[in-house]
């Protein structure tokens, strides 16, 4: 079986998109739907993310589901790693010394 072409990958994930807004795009924010677009557009698949999120059973993460979980839970880990930097020693070693 031949490797299959760029146009043909291209047409693929257009497809794979519009397949996922028939179904999934009730909800979505027209800036949603741009920004799942332009990831399709760079060649990536809807049912992949830029961070490698998983969900709970270890597969990734659609597009949309992952950019939802990093904006929700994204200021909270940025919050934790800023009160480590700021309240303890050796973060980078694994260990959180108070002082």
């Amino acid at each position: 079986m031949n490797k299959p072409t760029e146009n043909e990958i291209k047409e693929y994930l257009q497809n794979e998109l519009a397949e996922y807004l028939l179904h999934k795009s009730y909800g979505l924010t027209k800036q949603k739907k741009k920004e799942l677009r332009e990831w399709v557009g760079g060649g990536n698949s809807v049912y992949e993310n830029p961070y490698k999120i998983c969900d709970g059973s270890g597969r990734e993460m659609n597009y949309i589901d992952a950019i939802e979980f990093y904006e929700e839970f994204g200021n909270y880990f940025r919050e934790q790693q800023a009160f480590e930097q700021a309240y303890c020693m050796d973060v980078e070693e694994g260990s959180c010394q108070h002082f």
